[in-house]
């Protein structure tokens, strides 16, 4: 069975699908953090400033990254100053960006379901509840992240917690269960609802747990990962961020995708005979069978009824044949 879903991973597409939704998937999560700041601040901005700052401050101290929260507070610092009509304009944007990332997952989806996407008006609805549904349960997300430790592997290093209430046992196992939770949560819902058609609960749960578990694992040994082996110092602060940044959101979309794979097996597609670039080849010259020999172009020469030339053909570099009249 893993071979076979393997094998379907690789005709589908897999890593390009991961590369595609790891770059989009930036995009959406720094969306939402925007969409976010943008709502806190047009809220509080009716209260009063000085709860304003508390509120963001106390926000980006939960961030996990301490590059990740001075990027955040940059950008709350930034709203913070404009005008509030700015503000105000800047909340579809945050919403049109937030929603590209359910827009291009559904795309991956009906690669991997061969399903056909939805029109664009209800294509963008279904995005915008996603987006609503995820924005919901960031704040969670990112506060059961701040409470999970990481782990050392036994590589000489103890445990680095990402905050002190991580070194309690159970409030590191209540985070780690709540943030496997909702990353379950997330991916069943994508599965389930953001495919075309959708897709039944007993077909997506197994795909929708191994992403999950995957994810999970994943986030408690990237933090020492990124120090051992990737090392992000040696590129700078800037440059060093982006990298470990591409690195992360790349291993979580290929957990996504792989969970999606594992969920349309269990729905009972398998792997096409071919990759996606030899099925259209294949399919294009059965409809066009002249284009298989693109080096050759039969070219007629047709004369006209009161010319005693006759009609000749012979062969050039094209595709389909010319009618050519000598006179």
């Amino acid at each position: 069975m893993l071979k076979a879903v393997w094998l379907k991973f690789d005709h589908d597409w897999g890593w390009n699908l991961a590369r595609l939704l790891a770059y989009t998937c930036i995009m959406g999560l720094f969306s939402v953090l925007g969409l976010e700041l943008v709502l806190l601040s047009l809220f509080l901005r009716i209260t009063s400033d000085i709860t304003e700052q508390s509120a963001v401050h106390g926000i980006v101290r939960l961030l996990p990254d301490r590059v990740t929260g001075a990027a955040v507070l940059s950008f709350a610092d930034a709203i913070e100053h404009a005008p509030f009509i700015l503000v105000l304009l800047g909340l579809p944007v945050t919403l049109w960006y937030g929603t590209r990332f359910f827009v291009v997952i559904e795309s991956c989806l009906c690669v991997i379901f061969r399903r056909q996407q939805r029109p664009f008006l209800r294509q963008n609805l279904v995005a915008l509840l996603m987006l609503l549904f995820f924005a919901a349960t960031l704040p969670t997300i990112m506060l059961s992240a701040t409470f999970t430790p990481i782990v050392s592997l036994g590589l000489g290093h103890a445990t680095i917690p990402h905050s002190r209430l991580a070194n309690e046992p159970m409030i590191s196992a209540l985070a780690m269960l709540v943030s496997l939770t909702l990353n379950f949560t997330i991916l069943l819902a994508l599965y389930s609802e953001v495919t075309p058609g959708g897709v039944a609960f007993r077909h997506t749960w197994p795909g929708a747990l191994l992403g999950a578990v995957l994810a999970q694992g994943y986030i408690l040994i990237f933090p020492l990962y990124a120090r051992e082996v990737l090392q992000p110092q040696h590129f700078g602060t800037v440059a060093g961020f982006v990298f470990v940044v591409l690195v992360f959101f790349y291993a979580y979309a290929f957990f996504v995708i792989c969970g999606a794979e594992l969920a349309s097996w269990m729905a009972g597609y398998r792997a096409a005979p071919h990759s996606i670039t030899d099925t259209l080849s294949k399919a294009h010259h059965a409809v066009f069978p002249l284009a298989a020999s693109p080096s050759k172009r039969i070219v007629r020469h047709v004369a006209p009824e009161e010319s005693p030339v006759e009609a000749t053909s012979f062969v050039l570099p094209s595709e389909e044949p010319l009618d050519l009249v000598v006179d």
